[in-house]
């Protein structure tokens, strides 16, 4: 409520510099889009919107320039795809097979430092960093705390070059019965999926470890980057196009027609 008042205030003074910063981390769905109507509002009036966030897809809708602070000091000075870019790939590095998460600058709500590395397997689990459309793939990551986590939820999340989730798996939304948990301290969590469905492109790996239905243990952000190609998983010579989407998706088309 607080926050709410604040804006309030602020967007109705008139300003001629509008600073927010991170307002849109807090309230409802109604209350954030009321934010940005107000914030593009003001900006179409000729002043000035100062917006701080680190949410990657409305610094992308909302601004015309971007800066990247790092330690206090200005980093990147640029166009928002490229600024976003950048900021999102100091997180991660593709060159690396595996990410040591004990230094990740990517953590979020942490109460004890428990993921240690993050990577991704083939099917036939090896270390790779680039996964063609429609292969196998492991999503990884190790986990070690000092006392056991009851009903643990293991956590993987895809996002995209720009930060904009694509999907979200762990076991609470599906379980599996040949892996039942009542409590795990350390070991290797994998999401296996039999037949990747991203188009080719940038993606960052997110990981999480939970205790019960909503208690964060630890939780790491764009915890590694990784590249899917380009493979003809039609087998007709047409590629998907990365500008149709995220995801291809295996269906067939029937057409009734006279």
């Amino acid at each position: 409520m607080y926050v709410r008042l604040a804006f309030a205030v602020a967007a109705h003074l008139d300003p001629e510099i509008l600073v927010v910063d991170e307002v849109l981390a807090v309230g409802d769905a109604w209350f954030q889009k009321k934010c940005l109507g107000k914030m593009q509002d003001v900006n179409k009036g000729g002043r000035t919107v100062l917006f701080v966030s680190h949410n990657m897809p409305t610094v992308q809708t909302m601004c015309r320039r971007v800066l990247v602070l790092h330690k206090g000091a200005i980093c990147v000075d640029s166009d928002p795809m490229s600024a976003i870019s950048e900021y999102l790939h100091r997180g991660a590095d593709i060159r690396d097979l595996k990410s040591d998460l004990r230094i990740h600058d990517g953590r979020r709500n942490c109460t004890a430092r428990s993921l240690l590395s993050a990577w991704l397997e083939d099917g036939s689990h090896q270390p790779i960093n680039t996964v063609p459309m429609g292969e196998q793939v492991y999503f990884c990551f190790e986990f070690h705390c000092e006392t056991p986590v009851k009903s643990p939820v293991f956590g993987f999340g895809i996002e995209d070059s720009f930060g904009k989730r694509v999907f979200s798996l762990n076991n609470l939304m599906k379980p599996n019965p040949l892996c039942p948990l009542r409590s795990a301290r350390q070991g290797v969590a994998r999401l296996f999926i039999p037949r990747n469905p991203l188009l080719p492109g940038s993606y960052f790996l997110s990981v999480s470890l939970v205790e019960g239905p909503g208690t964060w243990v630890d939780f790491v952000e764009q915890a590694i980057e990784f590249k899917v190609v380009a493979r003809d998983v039609y087998g007709f010579g047409k590629i998907p196009d990365p500008a149709h989407g995220f995801i291809y998706i295996d269906g067939d088309i029937l057409v009734d027609a006279i």
